[in-house]
């Protein structure tokens, strides 16, 4: 849409489709995650939460659908924490070829229309820095994660005693394995890897300097041997590095849940091949 058009939409129905291309890009944020990082859900309590947390950076509400938007530079969704989906279905940054309702610059109160501007965008092209969108993602999960069922990939005590008995098989049980076994094994344990890593990447803000460089250290592995692009014909290699990236995250979950935020996770940074 030309800027042309983008204003005589504003005028007529004060909002606007744009596309996100080279001059921005939006990450959409859910209401819930939003509200508990704000501890708030009060319009006033939020806009000001926003306003601290993103450094003023231009952020705005679809209440029909109950999703923020905070604008963020293009080269946002190049970056890991956006590619690998950790942080869905809370938020996800919108790309390239993407298009976004946005309202006109000058609605900010929810009186106005459906959608309106929480932190209005104070000059063109000023946008959020995209380090503070990702801590606030990361803390708003931590504290759906805590308060229980909100973040749906969350680890029950079953899937823990699951995960400790496949790294057990492949860490410490030097039985050949069986016909097929290793596949599953590397299929399942995988499957593990990409359901802790967002729960670890929602704690990681809370930590401490030392645990928190452990964390940053093991979400680091699990997004080498995720990659598409890792070689996959040592197959015996690549099972013992998932093991220990499932095994390591496993641990940072437990002692999360059991209270021990304060002190560095023993054991759970271990050596990769």
């Amino acid at each position: 849409m030309s800027a042309n058009s983008a204003r005589q939409y504003w005028d007529q129905y004060g909002i606007a489709l744009l596309r996100c291309d080279a001059l921005f890009a939006a990450v959409r944020i859910s209401a819930d995650l939003v509200h508990a990082a704000a501890g708030s859900s009060d319009t006033e309590t939020v806009r000001e939460y926003l306003a601290a947390a993103l450094l003023g950076g231009p952020v705005f509400l679809d209440q029909h659908c109950a999703r923020y938007y905070a604008l963020v530079p293009m080269g946002t969704v190049h970056r890991e924490e956006w590619h690998d989906g950790r942080h869905k279905p809370h938020a996800e940054c919108l790309g390239p070829d993407s298009y976004v309702g946005v309202p006109r610059p000058d609605i900010d109160t929810p009186d106005q229309h459906f959608s309106h501007w929480c932190v209005p965008m104070h000059r063109p092209g000023d946008l959020c820095d995209a380090d503070a969108v990702s801590q606030l993602v990361s803390y708003g999960r931590h504290l759906l994660v805590m308060a229980g069922g909100a973040v749906s990939n969350r680890i029950a005590p079953a899937d823990a005693e699951t995960i400790k008995a496949a790294c057990q098989r492949v860490l410490w049980n030097m039985t050949p394995y069986g016909p097929g076994e290793a596949e599953k094994l590397v299929e399942d344990i995988e499957k593990y890897v990409r359901q802790l890593s967002p729960q670890v990447d929602a704690l990681t803000p809370t930590l401490d300097s030392e645990r928190q460089g452990a964390a940053l250290h093991t979400l680091r592995y699990a997004d080498d041997v995720l990659d598409p692009a890792a070689s996959k014909e040592n197959q015996e290699a690549r099972l013992h590095d998932l093991a220990v990236v499932a095994r390591s995250l496993l641990t940072m979950v437990e002692m999360a849940a059991a209270g021990g935020m304060k002190g560095a996770p023993d054991g759970a940074a271990v050596g990769y091949r």
